[in-house]
């Protein structure tokens, strides 16, 4: 059986779709003109008819429902990165939340600091040092946390892992490295808070 035509002309060809010259001919005028085009956009031909993929902006409610409570307890992976800071600030700020992060990284006397400065808009912070991918560390983790705050009401896991260099030139163990975090974290999370609300 052959292919659906909706498949990439190369595609085709290696199954055998396009074994006459009209049809070689058609898929090849339509390579040509999406090359030709004046921008290169995703688009899919299928039935002759050409679907292009759009992104469509949606306006936000005035009044967004928001699952995050004032006085809740979240947990941040990666706590101590960036993006781990910007969302606890946040949370401290906007919710008076008690906020547990986390890291693989022990914090520098400057980083204790600067927990206990943002503690001072409400709320409560407190590190934890546990790799998202290693159960059992994460496990005294959030033991730590429940004793200190009670119930975990949210996780925002933003751990990861960066390197740089083109997919293609990473190697299988390079590879699974950075994936752990999110991929095998994501498990984690899921085993650990397994009894949290």
């Amino acid at each position: 059986a052959a292919p659906p035509p909706s498949l990439p002309a190369a595609v085709l060809v290696q199954h055998g779709a396009l074994n006459d010259f009209v049809n070689i001919q058609r898929w090849t005028q339509r390579v040509d003109a999406e090359l030709r085009a004046g921008s290169l956009r995703s688009v899919r031909h299928e039935a002759d008819r050409r679907y292009v993929l759009q992104v469509s902006e949606h306006a936000l409610p005035a009044n967004p429902v928001t699952p995050l409570r004032h006085g809740g307890t979240y947990w941040i992976t990666g706590g101590a990165g960036g993006l781990g800071a910007m969302v606890a600030r946040h949370l401290l700020e906007r919710y008076a939340a008690n906020v547990i992060l986390s890291g693989r990284r022990e914090l520098d006397d400057a980083q204790q600091a600067g927990l206990q400065a943002w503690a001072s808009n409400g709320g409560g912070v407190c590190y934890v040092t546990a790799d998202v991918a290693d159960e059992t560390a994460m496990r005294r983790a959030a033991a730590q946390a429940t004793e200190r705050f009670g119930a975990i009401d949210g996780v925002f896991h933003v751990a990861g892992m960066l390197d740089a260099g083109a997919l293609p030139e990473k190697s299988a163990e390079t590879f699974a490295r950075v994936l752990a975090p999110k991929v095998r974290g994501s498990q984690v999370l899921d085993a650990v808070l397994a009894d949290q609300p």
